[in-house]
């Protein structure tokens, strides 16, 4: 031990000779602790942020523990047997986190009565009553009017009780009125005689007291109103259960949570202890359930603090991996400085334990340093993210609150052994060396590095390949195993460093060519300054090599980082622009908003803003015996452009190509035929040849509005001898009527008006499998008689010369050309149409129409003004594209709003704005939204479709809500602003990012400033007498000055220019896999690559700045050096 009880000393004296270089080492030590570490706190801090933030999405109440049982016996002891199970298992459950217990209990329903008056059993209607109590209630009201009046005997007569103020307001009740309670479970029971003694009112209903009910004093009302009286528990338990032992009671417990106690370090055990509530409180108790929305909230904290760590540990893999090469580059500068050193010790004795003991004494204290110091360092820095802007809104502009635990010491300890090794390694090896073979080397060129001379960098490059062919196999860095649960490979997070290491150590490989091509370039030159510089550095590749793969891994991880930075804002901006489709999406619209003949969304309230009008519902696309469920998305096509949210990447299509095609695909107008503007009455010939069940028979007439009006003309019997033979059913066009007759719409027809269809509708599977019926013309009268009639009109051939329709108007008849059968209620139409020699009165001819199906016959035949044969054009989705197998041009066939429609594929949407089947796993159908609503309404009698969504491109968001507010307020409005903002103050999603980003960068820019400083300050010393040399030889300041700043400017261009093409591609490589949500789902839509330039800028000034300093620094230092002093120094 004698020999090494100098070390301490040794050690000393050597950090305090050598305090200027081991400083830079020691900043890299403390942060490289650091950078681990707040891997830990960060990670903490985001976790009580993100799960804050998860709290704050729900009200208080919905978080905390609703136990309910049913049907209970009302005896004390039993309650109290229960309680005492219950609310073990509850707190258990909840442990340092439970804050109060409120307990309730609600009784059998009674019927109630004024004092001495008689139950009415046949009135449904009754009042009932129930008693109740509730723990602290005293504390928790105002008594605006009695006394609060506790009962503890046990008398069963004139029980006081407190009601609500607003329940004795509605029923008249007054203080010391009484009541008389029946039990509904025993007719023969004697009633329980209540006293009202208190009104009371809650004090405050946001009180959690309450647990969000708002009907706790007061019950809602119904058909019959129903009186709480609250009594005090004594009086609960003692005298109803006596009087009555059958009776129950629901008791409910109310488990108010302390949220600010609910962290992350317990939020995982307390959601696994919520999993078995369940099993716990039914183990001992019956008809017992709970209710909380807190597991839910704590499983999907769970699921996005998963996910959203991911691309944080290869963001910090990378930093990790900069802090340690700076080390290690540091390291071999401080060896090199060493070398002449370490060989004059081993020649005087020292022995290599005895040396490597003494530089690990050193690593030793600087690790120990950073073990202390990296998570103090890494706490301050993290706790003022706080007041920066994208913590404010969670954080209030405070600092945020760090905890810095055993596991951050952990890391810091962890950090400080790499660093240790790192720095150790170099100066080990070194050991070795005596003076003899620190002079040869000095004097010999140096040899290559060993993963160089030995081809390890083939390995490197074979492994990156291996890992970026298992990233592309898994689609990404998750997969399931063998359990079902996510899971990601921890290898694969290393893929981005070890793209750029390999970058780096294939740089090496070709760095001295590169050089000495660049050389033999600047050699035509004659210039002397840039000569002498690249001679310098073709001479001694290697030593420059370290500065250059410094800075290009410190500007590759930086402009790694902005590019990632840059991805996530645009991406969020994209999917708040993606999910709601245009700047507004409102939805939920009322059928008044929109007019249906235009078909166009009524937009007078926002006509500076193009707005869209959307039909939103489900489909099934059928193709050659395929099938496929889709979500369908009708449109206005003419719109489509200025309106929609749109990216060239979401379809093969252009977006104007798509909007033409849809365009192109508008219905012809429907011109119907003309009503007489007089007409007060209309009705139509009709002899059933062949029907089997009841028919309803209606005309559909579009008005001067738009709006399609059906009116009911008659309801066909088969058994009915007029049914038969030719009659005339008639109906008013004041009103209309609903199926049983009675007018329903008073209404009148706004002319003019258009005749479209006549239907016959019956709800009999017999009836619309087959039939046969002759349809005459359609008249109209202007006689204002019978039409008041609320049933149907019917009129014979004999009557009809005396009927108000003596003098009529003809319309139309429906065997003439226009006019086809109505189809589109099955797949395929097996209605004939045809003309008969069979007419009314003096009508020679009529229509016929006959109908016969085998199965799935349609409820609706009937005869429509005819409609263009172009198809539906239609854009599908990519998966269903695939899954049918489609090509463009194809036909399909498409069931929607429950009809039928023919369509043509028209080409494929990978994505569209709303549809994301990465969530909702369904497939999209988009088109022409008038045409799908022409055919919709010429199929279906009743059914006028209307746009359910209106999405408004628009400047002014806050004015637009405003005028969209004023239109109802059941209208649904998402905005981009909005769902934008809630995806940026989420800790766990943008906000986090940002504080990791902003860690990251000052990290690499303050490492790679120092790093070059210390680069800079060693090849001055190392080669003072160089340059003392050439100023013998004649040149000047000017040309030293010039020969510092062509090395210096040649090494860091070349290290950040290739650092940022590296950050670039790695990106580029990376972005596809880590393009995943909180929930581990694929973005969507997907990221496009943007990258910060400012912040790539900022990096290069910021770089550019120290080489400015560093290099004038050099040349005064040179300038101040004595030749002769240089040249004797050199000499020694």
């Amino acid at each position: 031990m004698k020999k090494y009880r100098s070390l301490p000393i040794l050690v000393f004296l050597r950090i305090q000779g050598n305090w200027k270089l081991l400083s830079s080492v020691l900043i890299g030590t403390i942060i490289a602790g650091a950078i681990l570490s707040s891997t830990a706190i960060y990670a903490e801090a985001i976790k009580d942020l993100g799960l804050k933030y998860a709290l704050q999405q729900k009200e208080p109440t919905a978080l905390d523990i609703h136990v309910t049982r049913s049907t209970q016996s009302l005896n004390r002891e039993n309650y109290q047997r229960s309680e005492e199970n219950v609310n073990r298992a509850v707190t258990n459950v909840l442990d340092e986190t439970f804050s109060n217990l409120v307990r309730n209990g609600i009784s059998a329903t009674f019927y109630s009565t004024s004092a001495g008056e008689q139950i009415n059993l046949e009135d449904p209607n009754r009042n009932r009553a129930n008693l109740s109590f509730r723990s602290g209630l005293k504390e928790h009201i105002d008594i605006i009017e009695g006394d609060w009046v506790q009962q503890n005997n046990q008398s069963y007569t004139k029980i006081p009780a407190a009601i609500g103020g607003k329940t004795a307001e509605k029923l008249g009740i007054k203080i010391g009125d009484s009541l008389d309670l029946y039990p509904y479970w025993d007719e023969n029971a004697s009633p329980l005689e209540i006293i009202v003694t208190a009104k009371i009112v809650p004090k405050n209903l946001e009180n959690r007291y309450w647990a969000g009910n708002a009907s706790a004093i007061d019950a809602p009302s119904r058909a019959w109103e129903t009186i709480i009286l609250h009594v005090s528990e004594a009086t609960f338990f003692t005298i109803s259960s006596d009087k009555y032992p059958k009776i129950v009671a629901d008791y409910n417990d109310y488990f108010t949570i302390d949220l600010t106690k609910l962290r992350a370090n317990n939020a995982q055990r307390i959601s696994q202890n919520l999993t078995f509530l369940s099993n716990e409180l039914y183990a001992t108790e019956n008809r017992t359930r709970h209710q909380t929305d807190l597991l839910e909230v704590l499983n999907t904290y769970d699921e996005k603090l998963f996910f959203t760590q991911i691309p944080l540990f290869v963001l910090l893999l990378q930093i990790t991996g900069i802090v340690l090469y700076y080390l290690f580059m540091v390291s071999t500068m401080l060896n090199d400085r060493q070398k002449n050193e370490i060989a004059t010790l081993r020649s005087r004795g020292a022995t290599t334990r005895q040396l490597i003991t003494q530089y690990a004494l050193e690593g030793g204290v600087l690790s120990l340093i950073a073990l202390i110091t990296g998570p103090l360092l890494a706490a301050i820095v993290i706790s003022a993210l706080g007041i920066t802007p994208a913590f404010s809104q969670l954080s209030e502009g405070q600092f945020l609150n760090i905890r810095i635990s055993t596991e951050a010491f952990l890391l810091a300890g962890l950090g400080g052994l790499l660093a240790f090794t790192t720095l150790i390694i170099p100066l080990v090896l070194s050991t070795k060396t005596t003076i003899v073979t620190s002079k040869r080397s000095s004097a010999r060129p140096k040899t290559a590095p060993i993963f160089l001379k030995y081809y390890l960098d083939l390995g490197l490059l074979i492994l990156l390949s291996l890992l970026i062919w298992q990233l592309t196999q898994k689609k990404g860095l998750f997969s399931e195993n063998i359990l079902g649960e996510t899971s990601f490979d921890p290898i694969l997070l290393a893929t981005p460093a070890l793209f750029m290491i390999t970058v780096g150590v294939f740089f090496l490989r070709i760095f001295p060519l590169f050089l000495r091509i660049i050389a033999h370039i600047v050699d035509w030159t004659n210039n002397v300054a840039a000569t002498v510089s690249l001679r310098a550095l073709v001479r001694n590749p290697t030593h420059y090599s370290r500065l250059v793969l410094l800075l290009m891994f410190a500007t590759g991880v930086g402009t790694f980082g902005a590019t990632f930075s840059a991805t996530l804002d645009k991406s969020y901006s994209d999917r708040a622009n993606y999910e709601v489709g245009s700047t507004v999406r409102a939805s939920n619209l009322p059928s008044e908003l929109t007019y249906v003949d235009s078909l166009s969304i009524n937009d007078n309230f926002l006509k500076t803003d193009p707005v869209i009008g959307v039909v939103r519902g489900n489909a099934t696309i059928r193709t050659s015996g395929k099938n496929a469920r889709t979500s369908i998305l009708g449109l206005e096509p003419e719109k489509m452009v200025d309106t929609l949210y749109w990216r060239p990447d979401f379809s093969l299509s252009s977006i104007d190509t798509i909007a033409q095609t849809l365009n192109e695909n508008e219905p012809a107008e429907r011109i119907g035929t003309s009503i007489p503007t007089e007409s007060k009455q209309i009705g139509v010939w009709i002899k059933a040849i062949d029907i089997r069940g009841g028919f309803h028979v209606q005309l559909s007439i579009r008005d001067a509005n738009g709006d399609r009006r059906e009116f009911l003309v008659t309801y066909l019997r088969p058994q009915a001898e007029t049914t038969k033979k030719w009659t005339f059913y008639s109906a008013s066009l004041m009103h209309e009527r609903s199926m049983s007759g009675e007018t329903q719409n008073t209404k009148p027809l706004v002319f003019p008006a258009t005749l479209e269809a006549i239907s016959f509708t019956t709800s009999s599977r017999i009836a619309s499998g087959y039939g046969s019926v002759l349809i005459g013309p359609v008249l109209t009268t202007t006689s204002l008689e019978n039409i008041e009639t609320t049933k149907f009109n019917s009129i014979s051939e004999i009557q009809f010369q005396k009927s108000e329709f003596q003098k009529h108007i003809f319309v139309t008849e429906f065997y003439n050309e226009r006019f086809e059968t109505i189809q589109g209620i099955s797949p395929s139409n097996a209605d004939i149409l045809s003309r008969s020699s069979d007419g009314p009165l003096d009508n020679k001819l009529s229509t016929r129409l006959d109908w016969s199906s085998t199965s799935r016959p349609p409820a609706i035949h009937g005869i429509r003004e005819k409609l263009d044969s172009l198809p539906l054009k239609v854009y599908i989705s990519t998966n269903a594209v695939k899954e049918l197998e489609l090509k463009v041009g194809d036909p399909l066939q498409i069931y929607t709003f429950n009809s039928y429609h023919d369509a043509e594929f028209a080409g494929e949407l990978k994505f569209f704005p709303t549809y994301n089947h990465a969530e909702t796993n369904d497939d999209l159908v988009v088109l022409n939204a008038k045409r799908l609503m022409q055919n919709i309404e010429a199929t279906l009698p009743y059914r006028s479709p209307y746009f359910s969504e209106m999405w408004i491109n628009t400047n002014n968001i806050d004015s637009t809500l405003k005028n969209i507010n004023q239109l109802g307020s059941r209208i649904n409005v998402t905005d981009v602003a909005t769902t934008q903002l809630k995806q940026q103050t989420d800790p766990l999603v943008a906000a986090g990012w940002s504080g990791i980003l902003a860690i990251s960068f000052g990290a690499v820019l303050l490492l790679s400033s120092i790093g070059f400083l210390i680069y800079s300050y060693l090849s001055a010393q190392q080669r003072g007498l160089e340059f003392a040399i050439l100023r013998t030889l004649g040149l000047s300041r000017r040309q030293i000055f010039s020969i510092a700043i062509v090395e210096q400017t040649f090494v860091v261009i070349t290290g950040v220019v290739l650092g940022t093409l590296v950050g670039l591609q790695t990106g580029n490589l990376m972005m596809g896999f880590m393009a995943f949500n909180e929930k581990g789902l694929p973005i969507t839509p997907p990221f496009v690559l943007d990258v910060s330039w400012s912040e790539i800028f900022l990096v290069w000034i910021i770089l550019g700045s120290v080489i400015i300093i560093t290099t004038v620094g050099i040349v005064l230092m040179y300038f101040r050096l004595a030749i002769h002093k240089a040249l004797r120094i050199g000499d020694s």
